[in-house]
């Protein structure tokens, strides 16, 4: 018998072998996974070592006693924890790693070329340790069997879902995560938790796992328990307990599903063998009083749960299952449906993935419904537009996913729609108001699937004379409660229907980018689906209804020229706007003079955001159906077809379409008269528009002075609309050299914006800039300093404005007073871009070389030059550039520091 001291060091030098083993075995098999062009001899360890693994497993079940001579053992278990020592460190410095840059990756693809042969050193030393271990145990095995025969071990046991041949495909990072956080040797259990949506894949994940564990023979028992329920849940261990009962010739009757439970846990226990507990759908923890109250206490054990509920992250190890990668999917996709790899098919396949939000069990199902109808992935496009309800829903005859829905009973194969059903079912009892969680839910299906916002809803709900029955949800004594509608989306987060995102943020995601809202969430593209299909046909209308109402109180809230909102926040809510519109394309025909009455007002809401974004072909379309609405309901004679063909006249006029909107304004001149005065400032401006367009000036300041005594005899001076058209005339005197007029006109202007408050808003910038123009036609280039005191408020402004408000003058300001380092640092604070001055003439030269995308741009902008904002951005920087370059009394920008 040996000494306490050398029987510590034997199961040192056996713990600290297996975990740096383990590691690398993982880390060799990744590698060569990943890569075709993987040198021989990692290959032959990826086999070697999990061999070694095994026989110093069996080196825990040797009792002391029979180790007689352990001078001739310790010197052999040391060697080999050297060696993997070595080898690790080996690894460590060649194979790439997930997070290594490019750089870094092809850097260690070479070095592993280079160090060849020290690992081909570490293999063969590694193969002759092997070789006497196999020999030492098979001699202390026998010794110690013949010992203690009457004390047969129990041998390994296995109870998991029959896989039969793999047809896994990729993610070998998250199982290499699953690998890592599951380690067998540790004094505790080790637990981790896959979290994800519904389809995501994390049984077949868990199922991977165990299947490549039954080869690695890390664990001598591995338990499948289903824990969708305490029924189902009971049932797997009654299963486990007469198998493992059977098997180890005890004959024993079991009283109640406690001593099922507790059978299982005892034999486990008392093997002192490594273990594995795999607990699958783990979905309702509020059924169970305490879940690791199931699994065995002994060490040398791991415990994975697979869920879809967020609460569960506490359990252990959080991995959290996102939707396959882009190759992974196609892969997938190509091997399950059967298709002909061709180019034409890889193509189509890559978008048919992207398309379903890559998530694996839809991509299963479309991947069978491909080979049913024996049709390519470009088919299938087509086939999924028309039909995607039928195709979601559709169970193949071979599949490979049951649940037991109702928690009892025989599990039922269950399509991508089918395992959001039971989420959402779970949602529902969970939820304080059943009906007002559903319509919540069905109302943001009509957004856009990201970012979806709660100021969105307060808005609606703050700015509406009778807020929709379902906001109640999110108010505490009739008032807004911001608190309530962080728990009620909470709620929805936690079963995996939607992403939520707090002031805390989402790991990974910067937190503090400008224009994000700090409580946004989203959907997955295909819960987006499910919701909008699964409501029925005759109620979307009432959904798109509200969901149009929402943004349109929304839009409203940002206030004039939307400057409370940045850019991002502005994209944030077109995106919504294109989403609603295309759903009520899709789903509704026409709308009845009831439901008409809120959606005119939101439809022109949307017409004008359409319009200054510079959409101008959407808002003609929106404006179109306004107008068609407006005279099916109402009759040719009512006053709001007029104001909807005004509306029509205003988009003409922003695309050029001169001679078609004054014919319209001329044919309603006569009956405009029995209209609003809103309705006849709207003709007889656009009218004056027209003659200023088309060099008719003095008919347009004729018309100009008539709008405003018109403005004037039911508006303030002060009144926005009144400033807007003494702007539009000030244009004019300037276009007839009556530049001192039109000083005149701007000085009161701007005096108005200041007297108002208003020093930011657009039309007072845009007078700032228009007012330095004046004065350098007058005084014959010397301009004096009337431009804006920060020119880094300008430049913030325009970024945050770009797209159809911006034109060649906006950064046509004066900069006498502004050195040109001042202009670079605003402009770096405000973009977060890096900037340069360049003397030159060629200023476009200067753009294509910088600006666009690429790695011989040395400015490192990366635009894309057709992109609407870079050539605004392009034509207002030419505009400034070329005013100002050789301006005679400032000396010009090209002379100056």
């Amino acid at each position: 018998m040996i000494d306490p001291v050398t029987a510590l060091a034997i199961a040192g030098n056996v713990s600290q072998f297996l975990e740096t083993a383990y590691k690398v075995s993982s880390r060799i098999k990744l590698y060569c996974g990943k890569t075709s062009s993987a040198p021989v001899v990692f290959h032959e360890l990826s086999i070697q070592i999990p061999m070694l693994c095994h026989l110093f497993e069996d080196c825990r079940s040797l009792k002391a006693e029979n180790v007689a001579n352990p001078d001739n053992l310790i010197p052999v278990l040391d060697g080999c924890r050297r060696v993997i020592e070595s080898l690790d460190r080996l690894v460590s410095s060649v194979l790439p790693d997930t997070e290594d840059a490019v750089g870094v990756k092809v850097w260690k693809g070479v070095r592993s070329v280079s160090i060849q042969n020290k690992v081909i050193e570490c293999k063969a030393e590694l193969e002759s340790y092997k070789s006497t271990l196999a020999l030492h145990l098979s001699v202390l095995t026998a010794k110690q069997a013949s010992a203690s025969s009457s004390q047969a071990l129990l041998p390994s046991f296995h109870h998991v879902p029959a896989t039969g041949r793999s047809r896994f495909v990729g993610r070998e990072d998250i199982l290499q995560s699953i690998s890592q956080a599951l380690w067998p040797g540790a004094r505790d259990p080790r637990i981790a938790v896959l979290l994800g949506m519904g389809g995501q894949g994390k049984t077949s994940l868990a199922l991977e796992y165990c299947r490549r564990e039954l080869v690695n023979r890390h664990f001598r028992f591995i338990i499948w328990i289903d824990s969708s329920s305490p029924a189902a849940l009971e049932r797997s261990f009654a299963q486990v307990a007469e198998n493992l009962a059977a098997m180890s010739g005890d004959k024993r009757t079991f009283a109640n599903s406690r001593a099922h439970v507790n059978f299982v846990k005892t034999v486990i226990e008392t093997a002192e063998a490594p273990w594995l507990f795999i607990l699958d759908n783990f979905d309702s923890p509020g059924l169970f009083k305490n879940i690791l109250d199931f699994t065995p206490h002994s060490a040398f054990g791991a415990v994975l749960f697979t869920s879809r509920h967020n609460s569960c992250a506490v359990l252990g190890t959080p991995i959290p299952i996102p939707g396959m990668s882009q190759n992974d999917s196609t892969e997938m996709l190509l091997l399950r449906s059967g298709v002909e790899r061709t180019i034409s098919n890889l193509e189509q396949a890559k978008k048919v993935v992207d398309m379903l939000g890559h998530l694996p069990l839809a991509i299963d199902q479309s991947a069978a419904y491909i080979r049913s109808r024996k049709i390519t992935p470009e088919n299938f496009i087509d086939h999924y537009q028309k039909r995607r309800e039928k195709i979601l829903k559709h169970i193949p005859n071979v599949w490979d996913y049951h649940r037991a829905v109702d928690g009892r009973g025989e599990e039922r194969p269950v399509s991508v729609f089918g395992t959001w059903e039971l989420s959402l079912q779970q949602a529902l009892e969970q939820s304080q108001d059943e009906k007002a969680t559903m319509d919540f839910l069905t109302v943001v299906a009509f957004f856009n699937n990201l970012d979806i916002r709660m100021e969105m809803f307060n808005a609606a709900f703050d700015r509406a004379e009778d807020p929709l029955d379902w906001m109640s949800l999110f108010t505490t004594d009739d008032e807004w409660d911001e608190f309530e509608y962080q728990d009620a989306v909470t709620m929805l987060a936690d079963l995996s229907l939607l992403q939520y995102r707090t002031p805390q943020g989402i790991a990974g995601e910067d937190d503090h980018e400008e224009g994000l809202s700090l409580h946004s969430f989203s959907l997955h593209p295909l819960v987006r689906d499910w919701i909008q299909l699964r409501t029925p046909t005759t109620e979307r209308r009432v959904y798109v209804d509200q969901a149009l109402v929402i943004l349109c109180h929304y839009i409203e809230s940002a206030g004039d020229d939307y400057k409370s909102w940045t850019l991002k926040e502005r994209r944030a809510a077109m995106s919504h706007v294109d989403a609603c519109i295309e759903a009520q394309s899709k789903f509704v025909r026409s709308w009845t003079q009831d439901e008409y009455v809120n959606v005119r007002k939101a439809l022109v809401v949307i017409y004008k955001f359409y319009a200054d974004d510079g959409r101008y072909a959407e808002a003609e379309a929106i404006c179109r159906q306004v107008l068609e609405h407006d005279r099916r309901l109402g009759g040719e004679a009512s006053q709001d077809l007029v104001d909807s063909e005004i509306r029509l006249t205003d988009v003409y006029l922003l695309r050029g379409a001169y001679n078609e909107a004054e014919a319209i304004l001329v044919r309603l001149r006569p009956s405009v008269d029995q209209c609003p005065d809103h309705m006849k400032v709207s003709l007889h401006k656009n009218l004056a528009k027209i003659s200023f367009k088309q060099g008719r000036y003095d008919e347009a300041v004729s018309r100009y002075q008539d709008v405003l005594v018109l403005q004037e005899s039911f508006l303030s001076k002060g009144h926005l609309d009144v400033m807007d058209t003494r702007h539009l005339l000030a244009q004019v005197y300037r276009n007839q050299g009556r530049h001192a007029e039109a000083i005149e006109l701007y000085e009161a202007i701007l005096e108005a914006y200041r007297a108002a408050n208003l020093d930011d808003h657009l039309g007072a910038l845009q007078c700032t800039v228009d007012l330095a123009g004046a004065y350098r036609a007058l005084a014959d280039g010397a301009i004096p300093f009337t431009a804006l005191d920060d020119v880094g408020v300008f430049v913030k402004w325009l970024f945050d404005h770009a797209g159809g408000e911006a034109d060649g003058l906006d950064l046509q300001v004066a900069v006498d007073h502004v050195t040109f380092d001042a202009y670079v640092r605003a402009f770096a604070e405000v973009t977060g871009k890096p900037a340069s001055w360049i003397d030159g003439d060629d200023l476009d030269e200067h753009i294509d070389a910088t600006w666009g995308a690429g790695a011989d741009r040395p400015a490192g902008y990366n635009a894309d030059m057709t992109d609407p904002a870079t050539m605004t951005m392009r034509r207002n920087f030419k505009a400034w550039f070329n005013l100002y370059r050789l301006s005679g009394g400032n000396k010009g920008i090209i002379q100056r520091d």
